[in-house]
């Protein structure tokens, strides 16, 4: 071959190496490229003319070239088509990728949602817990309360029942009280530790498109103490109704008021839970709220029968996967009324298991 015919395969080659790479992560692209080459290496044996040999040079030249250009286009129509399948499996991978994972922020805040609704179609496993400052003789007691809640729907019957424990365990210092459990413990002595009484809640909801719903249903006290200064209904009964809604997009609420009587006759105490958790639009899951019970007793003096609690927590709903959920809250509570005995001051605890 001549020199011109060297150049000019020399020319094809380079040419090839240029564009045919531009078009490996193009796919349909790749294929323009390709057919680029082709034509550009068809077209090389017109450069034979322009060399200033004589005839016999250029027609070696041209049959040299007119050669390359036939393995050009069989190598080229295979690399085409090899190029367009790559380019394709690219197009499948980047498909079948799994993108970056999601935060879980709009889970997290749709959990806390659901947690500040009594009357959510949930399963968690819940807990109100209070340090208690300042009761009986400027001492600190204790009040643990384990809340399993299982609710079940009835699509059909157009209701659902929202079934919840409330399971104390109270570790009250000598002439301390709690509001539920009615008078305070006689002075000297140690903290009496234990279990409580235990009361259900069945909450019947009927279905409802509007922005509030409703509960209402009976409630059980089970005489399960296991020291008869940590008594409190005992074998009683009583009768609960709920209001759940939104006031704002962030401001939710649910009212609770119920009443509890023994049925020995000794014990009657009204409960009004009022609580507002305002939910942080800047923070998925995280709120601030008041949640504390409001208790009077109807069989105490009148000087002596408000508990009346004022303060606030913060709390956050954090999503584990696989749909359960945690939420941990704190803040306190000090009482603007309050029985004698009772506490002056309070540490309020939350942590929640939201289950599947």
């Amino acid at each position: 071959m001549t020199q011109h015919g060297s150049f000019a395969g020399l020319t094809a080659l380079v040419i090839c190496l240029v564009i045919a790479p531009g078009g490996l992560a193009g796919g349909s692209d790749s294929t323009t490229a390709v057919e680029s080459v082709v034509k550009t290496s068809r077209a090389l044996p017109l450069l034979g003319g322009l060399a200033p040999d004589d005839g016999s040079e250029r027609n070696e030249t041209a049959s040299d070239l007119e050669a390359l250009s036939t393995e050009l286009d069989l190598r080229l129509d295979f690399s085409s088509s090899a190029l367009v399948h790559l380019g394709i499996f690219q197009d499948e991978v980047a498909a079948e990728e799994p993108g970056p994972p999601s935060s879980g922020g709009d889970t997290a805040a749709e959990m806390a949602r659901k947690l500040q609704d009594p009357l959510a179609t949930i399963k968690a496993i819940m807990t109100d817990n209070d340090i208690l400052f300042g009761t009986g003789d400027d001492d600190v007691s204790f009040s643990f309360q384990i809340q399993p809640v299982y609710a079940i729907d009835f699509p059909d019957a157009g209701f659902s029942l929202v079934l919840r424990g409330i399971i104390p365990i109270l570790g009250i210092a000598p002439q301390g009280q709690r509001s539920i459990i009615g008078d305070p413990l006689p002075p000297g002595g140690s903290d009496v530790w234990g279990l409580g009484d235990i009361v259900t809640q069945f909450m019947f909801a009927p279905k409802t498109e509007d922005e509030w719903k409703f509960g209402i249903g009976p409630q059980l006290s089970w005489q399960t103490r296991t020291d008869s200064r940590l008594g409190g209904p005992g074998w009683g009964a009583g009768l609960a109704g709920i209001l759940v809604g939104n006031i704002t997009e962030e401001l939710a609420a649910a009212f609770l008021l119920g009443n509890l009587w023994s049925y020995d006759g000794d014990f009657s105490t009204m409960l009004f839970q009022p609580n507002l958790y305002y939910n942080l639009p800047t923070i998925p899951g995280a709120y601030v709220a008041y949640n504390a019970a409001i208790t009077y007793d109807w069989t105490a003096n009148s000087s002596n029968a408000l508990t009346l609690p004022l303060g606030a927590v913060v709390g956050r709903t954090f999503d584990l996967g696989g749909g359960h959920g945690l939420d941990l809250s704190i803040g306190a509570y000090w009482n603007a009324e309050k029985p004698q005995g009772s506490n002056d001051w309070q540490i309020k605890f939350g942590v929640t298991l939201l289950l599947p």
